[in-house]
């Protein structure tokens, strides 16, 4: 015991003032739901040429919920088009607890940013990507998507353009009720002499 007491002393530095400093949180992380390009599934067909897009933006948000096995299963087991009522049955009898909206109501991505999770949306012609989140840059609000088409770089729309676009789309958006992957690692506190 002594030893230790000691030893934590010769560590600590006997006689030397020290202090533990809290550090600044970094800045939050954008998207929201950013997940590594690695792991960002390219759309594909099935056998009669038809796009897969609705199942590879649930790959994206199901890798992001940490549901890695899940989203690999997805991408083995489904592929051609989906509807809002194919994907909801989808994810129903893969007992994928969810949320959706129908109606373009803008709380639900609001919601879907602000908790980490993102969503999958329908988005351009005919087309469905991952909704990443919301934030703002140089005074401006902007959504940022990933298209399974380009799925290298995010896609920055201004906000209101895009609710606006969403919504005429159909204002569909679903989104998984597992956690997301956590926030980046930093140090929160420093020893200062």
């Amino acid at each position: 015991m002594r030893f230790c007491l000691l030893l934590l002393l010769l560590l600590v530095g006997c006689g030397r003032s020290s202090r533990v400093v809290q550090l600044p949180a970094p800045p939050v992380e954008v998207p929201a739901a950013n997940l590594p390009v690695g792991l960002r599934p390219w759309n594909w067909t099935d056998a009669k040429g038809s796009g897969s897009c609705v199942i590879a933006s649930s790959v994206y948000h199901l890798r992001w919920q940490h549901k890695l096995a899940l989203a690999d299963g997805f991408r083995k087991s489904y592929a051609g088009g989906q509807t809002a009522d194919s994907i909801k049955r989808i994810w129903s009898v893969n007992r994928i607890p969810f949320v959706y909206t129908e109606d373009g109501d803008p709380s639900f991505l609001e919601w879907a940013s602000k908790t980490r999770r993102g969503a999958i949306i329908w988005y351009f012609p005919s087309h469905c990507v991952h909704f990443c989140g919301f934030t703002s840059k140089d005074g401006q609000d902007f959504a940022l998507l990933n298209d399974n088409n380009r799925v290298q770089n995010y896609i920055w729309i201004p906000k209101q353009e895009f609710l606006k676009s969403w919504r005429g789309y159909g204002g569909f958006a679903a989104s998984a009720l597992y956690s997301p992957v956590g926030p980046l690692l930093y140090p929160g506190y420093e020893v200062r002499k």
